[in-house]
């Protein structure tokens, strides 16, 4: 999945969103764990202590499994809390891994620019090559392939000549294509260029009226061959083929191989074919082949030396060619604005964010455990008020049914010691017992202290701090098993 969100704002809302559901799902398990242990004592059953940990996250959860053998909260909740710790981890460093930048196709604006402009004609009967329209027409060709897209004869090109260009089906008119007619001829290192140029004419490798470059040193010997010509002459005002010949050596001791191609104009769409014949009439074929020969060597080899790149010569023919159409379809200019009717932007690689799709199912999977919770929670919810409903209708309550604080966590355990601690084993409903400092609520906690009773023995246990005041100090005078009155 692929989105304009930033990177770094997705992953703080990745973070975020199971931070939260993780949290909440904490939260709301842990009053399940308590309710689901209260809900057995009033159903009259003793609850196993490893029921009664709370929620416990990944470090707790291995040392109770480790240490008692037994999932914490019982199965059904226990296997929760592996579950999100597993979880816990896991989404993190998903998010970390799996959402991350990428370079994509998409659509920058345009502004002014080269515009290929095929409704009006133009005057002159040769683009010029060597022009700063030029220049972007033969980069962009560049950049679109580099960036992963066609090249071909584009619609318009920013005049900044963006590097992130990356031409869509909508910003292609057609393109040359360049085809390897299989017939390489071998010429000796000393035939001159006419000979070679006159032999490839006969054996029907160019057309008559063909222009050239080369690499020649102070002997006379050349290398790095390119010879090309049109189909037809330059009063013919009509379109046009290319048939381009290639020295495949390049030491200028090497025999010449002349490999030709045929490059011939293709649209998938009948009116953008129209479109670019009209252009390539305005054009005098042979006088613009001519002056764009030079420099086609420089993008057929990489250097003195060098063989020619025979992998990419087609297309980087093609690649010259549609540059020309470009210059001549936009009149040698980047200043031009969108045709009427076009639309104002052109195909780019821009920046957006991947999200990988166990992103989205972690994602998914932790919103299910969180209503699954939740429900759990409702069902909990609703079997203790089957419970606690009838005691409202009793004139006096049934103490069984009166189940105080259910300890579930570090502070409510410390309660519930301190209680027993203090009530020195006695039994009775803590509500209405009398004896001095016995801890109500957990806020209580604060007068007491863990301290060694017996330094012989090494006996600790939990006592209240002296000179606190105890919670039920004024009903000391009562019996321990005598009540207040009401």
């Amino acid at each position: 999945m692929l989105t304009y969100i930033d990177n770094s704002l997705l992953r703080l809302a990745l973070r975020i969103y199971f931070i939260g559901t993780l949290t909440l799902l904490g939260l709301i398990g842990s009053q399940c764990c308590k309710w689901a242990a209260k809900l057995d004592l009033l159903n009259g059953h003793s609850v196993r202590l490893h029921r009664m940990t709370g929620w416990l996250q990944a470090r707790d959860v291995i040392a109770c499994l480790w240490k008692l053998r037994r999932l914490p909260g019982g199965w059904w909740l226990g296997l929760m809390m592996v579950v999100v710790s597993i979880l816990t981890l896991t989404a993190d460093l998903a998010v970390a891994l799996l959402v991350h930048q990428t370079e994509q196709q998409g659509l920058c604006d345009f502004d002014t620019g080269l515009v290929v402009d095929w409704i009006h004609p133009e005057t002159f009967i040769a683009p010029p090559p060597n022009g700063y329209a030029a220049l972007i027409a033969s980069n962009a060709q560049i950049f679109s392939y580099e960036n992963g897209c066609d090249i071909g004869i584009f619609r318009k090109v920013p005049w900044t000549g963006n590097s992130s260009f990356c031409a869509g089906w909508d910003d292609i008119l057609g393109t040359w294509e360049c085809n390897d007619l299989g017939q390489d001829l071998a010429f000796s290192v000393d035939t001159d260029i006419r000979t070679i140029a006159n032999e490839l004419v006969s054996q029907n490798l160019q057309y008559f009226d063909w222009s050239s470059t080369e690499l020649t040193e102070a002997d006379g010997k050349s290398t790095h061959l390119v010879l090309w010509s049109g189909s037809n002459n330059d009063t013919s005002h009509s379109p046009f083929d290319v048939l381009a010949s290639i020295d495949l050596d390049g030491f200028y001791t090497d025999n010449k191989i002349m490999r030709t191609y045929h490059c011939e104009v293709t649209s998938t769409v009948n009116s953008y074919m129209t479109s670019i014949n009209q252009i390539l009439s305005q054009m005098h074929s042979n006088t613009t082949l001519n002056q764009w020969v030079d420099g086609l060597d420089a993008s057929l080899y990489m250097g003195s030396g060098t063989n020619a790149e025979t992998d990419f010569a087609a297309l980087h023919i093609a690649q010259r060619l549609n540059a020309m159409t470009m210059v001549q379809g936009a009149s040698n200019s980047v200043q031009n604005t969108t045709l009427q009717g076009d639309q104002p932007y052109y195909g780019c690689v821009v920046l957006q964010t991947f999200i990988s799709p166990a992103i989205l199912g972690l994602v998914g999977f932790a919103g299910f455990i969180l209503l699954v919770t939740i429900f759990y929670y409702f069902i909990l919810l609703a079997s203790l008020g089957a419970h606690t409903l009838p005691r409202i209708f009793r004139r006096k309550s049934n103490s069984s049914r009166k189940i105080g604080p259910v300890p579930d966590s570090i502070i409510s355990w410390m309660l519930q010691a301190s209680r027993e601690n203090a009530m020195g084993g006695q039994h009775g409903d803590i509500e209405d017992m009398a004896y001095l400092g016995v801890p109500k609520k957990e806020s209580d906690l604060r007068n007491w202290s863990f301290g060694v009773v017996d330094a012989v023995h090494g006996l600790a246990r939990m006592v209240r701090t002296q000179g606190a005041v105890a919670p039920a100090v004024e009903q000391v005078h009562l019996s321990v098993y005598e009540k207040p009155s009401r």
